[in-house]
């Protein structure tokens, strides 16, 4: 397989140019065994996930942050990883549940025992003192021992004025952003895209 110039270029601009290695053995192996194209693009973003510890997915509304996230999450579960996905509201949710009936130490290990967590549409809302430190807590324990993806609409320079607290904030994303891989999407959303294209028919 010949890898045009503008493929390259695309990769390297999602930061992705390590795939480029594997990417004629890969090609070869899904015309081997007739995979399917989204087969294919999960087994390429499981080698990514090897590759790598977090993820770090930003952009605006409806440019398929979530979908990326969950195909690594699925490619993950693929290698026999444990996994975890959840919305960013309903882990603080529960977690505030859990500080009334004395289970927040049960909900935190739930949280970091996974190969895997996946938490989607983080910093949405500011963070209360309470989740500041819960979302600390997840992230200093996790830390070299799991891999998290985070998908959020804000960009990570913006995550620090979610705290009250700058010290731990700062402390929390060195821990997040240490050996991460960051991606931008930017684009129009594609569920704007789709509303168009019906209301057109």
């Amino acid at each position: 397989m010949e890898t045009t110039a503008e493929l390259k270029h695309l990769l390297k601009a999602l930061r992705l140019s390590p795939l480029l290695s594997t990417l004629p053995e890969r090609v070869a192996y899904a015309k081997g065994s007739k995979l399917t194209h989204l087969e294919f693009l999960e087994l390429l973003l499981s080698d990514e996930v090897e590759r790598r510890e977090n993820v770090i997915l930003t952009g605006p509304v409806g440019v398929g942050k979530t979908f990326i996230a969950n195909a690594l999450a699925h490619a993950a579960c693929r290698r026999g990883k444990s996994v975890l996905v959840l919305k960013a509201t309903k882990m603080f949710k529960t977690l505030y549940a859990a500080r009334a009936d004395n289970s927040l130490e049960k909900e935190l290990l739930k949280l970091i025992t996974p190969s895997l967590l996946v938490i989607d549409d983080f910093g949405l809302e500011r963070l209360s003192a309470e989740q500041a430190h819960d979302f600390y807590e997840i992230v200093s324990e996790s830390y070299e021992r799991g891999s998290t993806i985070l998908t959020s609409n804000r960009h990570i320079t913006e995550w620090v004025t979610l705290f009250d607290d700058q010290i731990l904030a700062n402390s929390a994303l060195d821990r997040l952003a240490h050996n991460a891989h960051q991606m931008i999407i930017e684009g129009e959303s594609y569920r704007k895209k789709k509303a168009s294209t019906r209301s057109l028919m």
